[in-house]
């Protein structure tokens, strides 16, 4: 029992980083889509969802400059 309150902390970081990577990713395919009327309301979209995980715009523009910054592993 004292690991369910753990547990959805645990579930509430996880959800938070997925919605600040949809909502970069969405930021890109945006920038690099001439922002497309399409594009630009999936990228509002996810921006929302993200804020409403808890992220803030910070946190998005942060994980796209690390991105940018963070040396490819392929070939």
């Amino acid at each position: 029992m004292g690991r369910a309150p753990q547990q959805a902390i645990t579930e509430a970081v996880v959800d938070k980083q997925k919605a600040i990577k949809q909502a970069a990713d969405a930021v890109m395919h945006c920038a690099t889509s001439g922002f497309t009327p399409a594009a630009d309301k999936a990228m509002e979209e996810a921006v929302q969802r993200a804020i409403a995980a808890g992220a803030t715009y910070a946190d998005i523009a942060d994980y796209n400059a690390a991105r940018r910054t963070t040396p490819s592993t392929t070939p």
